[in-house]
């Protein structure tokens, strides 16, 4: 992204600047409030407790979703920290990534031999086929 001044072009510095991480476009309250998350965590297990021991996908894949039903639901605000539940959410993606980027994430997800569009089988009628409906 250039910026230009009344009556010149383009800012030397910019063409500089516009191959580097563009953080300006992450918005600074969410960020903050995710990093409460985690200095909770920190206070916790320790910081950057991950990076030292190697962590289990499956933890925050179901810390994530608890998280993420939990305002889904209605409530705002996780009971035990006192943080938004998004801010949680947000936080234990961060995690996982940093975990992948530093080869401490243990990869135990499930894995499905077989994707399908559609369910196969149906359980007790409550499936139902919904062609047409797209």
């Amino acid at each position: 992204m250039a910026v230009k001044k009344k009556g010149e072009g383009p800012n030397p510095k910019a063409a500089f600047g516009d191959k580097k991480t563009p953080l300006f476009l992450i918005p600074t309250i969410p960020l903050k409030m995710i990093a409460w998350v985690m200095k909770d965590g920190a206070e916790k297990y320790g910081p950057f407790n991950w990076r030292k021991t190697k962590v289990n996908a499956s933890t925050y894949i179901s810390a994530t979703h608890r998280h993420f039903h939990a305002w889904t639901e209605g409530e705002n605000i996780d009971p035990e920290s006192g943080l938004h539940h998004l801010a949680h959410v947000a936080a234990n993606i961060f995690i996982l990534l940093d975990a992948i980027l530093t080869k401490s994430l243990i990869d135990d997800r499930p894995r499905i031999e077989k994707r399908s569009d559609k369910f196969e089988g149906g359980v007790d009628g409550l499936f139902r086929e919904t062609k047409g409906r797209r």
